[in-house]
């Protein structure tokens, strides 16, 4: 590759070196578009084109807005729905939501932020090997980044199946430096256009760039063809209760609060007239306390309505002779623990699993810092005070091993991985989800975007079952093979195979992003050398 050094001439791209920041929300708005609502998913391979021209010889301060500014365009379009969320859910007034969802993009466009700090002292100090330390940078910060919601910019290509393959090598990572590798080589051969250089010149870069995806689709296509060809070892017949409910629903008391299980209830009556191995039902679908663990105490008669409705479940189970398995809240054993729960019937109605939630979402069911300062914990209107879970579960139904997670846990690489070889390890993924409080937006699709790729990193099938949508099925190649729409009643049915199918990042972790880390700690100290000498 060339020298990167040589600045432009003072008498081109004055407005690119004078207003950085404008070229900043370019950045932002088109690497928006690349994601749900919009699916234009190739911009994902130019969007930062326009940050990374601009950062070119600017000094640090200019840089760093540079890139805030981006990361802000960028998660004030893609997260507008947080706005709606905090007045549905929190019943925040327009203004203070409004003047949430600022903040939050601000805190989130950090990320974007530091990467435009790093990435011009990376580019003048490794003129040939820039297109890989720059994104290098880039998956460092997106690994370490304190998200609220973790999502990844590999997610953008979540439709695009065989160019998710790498996932079971490298994790969503990979993928991410792959597209920002992209970004960098497009940026300089655009810089090499404006600067007209030779023709060998700008087109070097983007012949570097077609070698990695060919490289990318070569893989993916022999995997695909791979996992195509390797037999069933099992297979459950899943029956997905999607019921519809709402945000009113949710913010019901009392007896009243019976209006979210009588649809679950509703919903089921529509299933086929066939059986199957496992109905589901979505996060909160039981809308009271689960009254304890032994089933003795739930074969009595019904004392409360919480015993009525967990009695009606049960026999619900028995009559079908399937097993059951759906959301609730539960109490620990000495009630002072709340814990958001999946509970596990079996074909007799008998309780045979608990799992209870380990990744809580801050400021929706816990209020950080409430445990110092217990005032907070009533803060906010809508935020829950549970407790986490202690261990990850593995509920086995006719000798399948299901990993149960609820809503946000899935979105979480290698929790997921993690969990999903606790024990004997997982032959598939159960994830029930609440996205309710989202609206009419982007979120329930953003939410499916970022856990489809645990499907293709783990290998591992992925059923996902939600109140509102989007319930769907997940092949262990990350292709969704079935799915709901938004806001139905309805019930999503199919058999789900299970194979045996290794995957590296599976047994391996996130061994490439500290293959990064390391050869960017190594650089670095070359770097610090050189410059020292």
């Amino acid at each position: 590759m060339q020298n990167l050094n040589t600045r432009s001439s003072p008498n081109n791209h004055t407005d690119r070196r004078r207003f950085p920041v404008v070229l900043g929300v370019l950045s932002g708005i088109v690497g928006a578009l690349a994601f749900p609502d919009f699916h234009i998913w190739p911009l994902a391979f130019v969007a930062y084109i326009p940050m990374l021209l601009a950062i070119r010889n600017q000094k640090a301060g200019k840089r760093f807005i540079t890139g805030l500014a981006t990361g802000f365009m960028l998660h004030l379009i893609v997260y507008h729905w947080v706005r709606h969320t905090m007045i549905s859910m929190s019943d925040l007034s327009p203004s203070i939501a409004t003047i949430v969802l600022i903040a939050f993009a601000l805190a989130s466009g950090l990320l974007q932020g530091f990467f435009a700090l790093f990435a011009e002292p990376i580019r003048q100090r490794t003129p040939s090997t820039y297109w890989f330390f720059i994104p290098t940078i880039y998956v460092l910060l997106e690994y370490a980044f304190p998200h609220l919601f973790s999502w990844y910019l590999g997610n953008a290509v979540y439709r695009q199946i065989t160019l998710i393959q790498i996932s079971d090598l490298t994790g969503v990572y990979g993928i991410s430096f792959a597209i920002m590798t992209t970004n960098c080589l497009l940026a300089q051969a655009t810089q090499h256009l404006f600067d007209r250089q030779s023709t060998r010149q700008i087109w070097s870069p983007i012949v570097v760039s077609v070698i990695l995806w060919t490289l990318i689709i070569s893989y993916g296509t022999v995997r695909r063809h791979q996992l195509e060809q390797l037999p069933h070892t099992n297979q459950l017949r899943i029956a997905a209760v999607q019921p519809y409910v709402t945000p009113e629903d949710k913010k019901k008391r009392g007896k009243e609060r019976k209006i979210i299980l009588e649809k679950a209830l509703t919903t089921t009556q529509t299933l086929p007239q066939q059986s199957f191995d496992v109905v589901i039902w979505p996060e909160g679908s039981f809308p009271y306390h689960y009254p304890g663990d032994s089933f003795d105490k739930r074969i009595m008669p019904p004392t409360t309505l919480a015993d009525e409705s967990a009695k009606a479940v049960s026999e619900l189970a028995r009559k079908h002779a399937t097993h059951w398995i759906f959301g609730t809240l539960r109490e620990s054993g000495d009630g002072t623990k709340t814990h958001n729960s999946l509970i596990h019937l079996d074909d007799s109605g008998k309780l045979i699993d608990v799992y209870d939630k380990r990744k809580l979402v801050a400021f929706g069911e816990y209020m950080p810092l409430s445990d110092t300062f217990p005032q907070l914990k009533n803060a906010i209107g809508g935020v829950s005070d549970m407790s986490p879970g202690q261990s990850p579960g593995i509920f086995e139904i006719n000798g399948v091993r299901i990993l149960p997670s609820i809503c946000y846990e899935a979105i979480f690489p290698n929790f997921t991985r993690v969990s999903a070889n606790y024990a004997q390890g997982a032959d598939m993924i159960v994830n029930l989800t609440n996205d309710v409080w989202f609206g009419p937006h982007s979120a329930p699709e953003l939410h499916l975007m970022v856990q489809t790729h645990r499907a293709a990193e783990l290998r591992l099938p992925l059923v996902r079952v939600t109140n509102s949508g989007i319930s769907a099925f997940v092949a262990p190649t990350g292709e969704i093979t079935d799915q709901t729409r938004i806001f139905e009643a309805t019930v999503l049915t199919g058999v789900v195979p299970v194979q045996q199918i290794f995957s590296f990042y599976r047994w391996a972790g996130d061994v490439f992003v500290y293959v990064l880390a390391v050869l960017g700690v190594i650089a670095a100290v070359g770097w610090s050398r050189r410059e020292n000498r």
